[in-house]
């Protein structure tokens, strides 16, 4: 991701020095606005296990989901930039509305995490 990072600012420098268009520097800004997007999801993304339901935070987002919509978690592994910033993971049905996309996170101390949502679930079925 820091990698990424560097090369979008690189890109952006060398544009800025090589290109003579009257849009250099707004393309420039929105290369750098890209890089703070991208820091500022990996240095804020956290979870909480609130009174009333599940809250995540990864950046500018935010989303609480009620316990009674938690029906099933599952371990899963990968790469995808999604509020999870490890590859091992947790996706977690909610019952929600599939065009809303998956909810995917990877605490850092999953056991504990998926030990304190079961108590606060249920019916909660843990696979994989």
């Amino acid at each position: 991701m820091y990698g990424l990072c560097i090369g979008i600012i690189i890109v952006a420098g060398l544009y800025c020095v090589y290109f003579e268009t009257a849009l250099k520097y707004l393309i420039a800004l929105m290369c750098l606005i890209v890089v703070a997007l991208v820091i500022w999801v990996r240095w804020n993304t956290w979870y909480e296990l609130r009174e009333d339901g599940l809250y995540l935070c990864s950046g500018p987002f935010h989303e609480e989901i009620p316990y009674a919509d938690i029906k099933t978690v599952d371990k899963t592994r990968g790469l995808d930039f999604i509020m999870a910033l490890d590859y091992d993971r947790l996706q977690i049905n909610a019952g929600l509305n599939p065009e809303r996309g998956k909810i995917v996170l990877s605490p850092e101390r999953e056991d504990e995490f998926l030990a304190e949502l079961s108590r606060r679930c249920p019916e909660l079925e843990i696979r994989g």
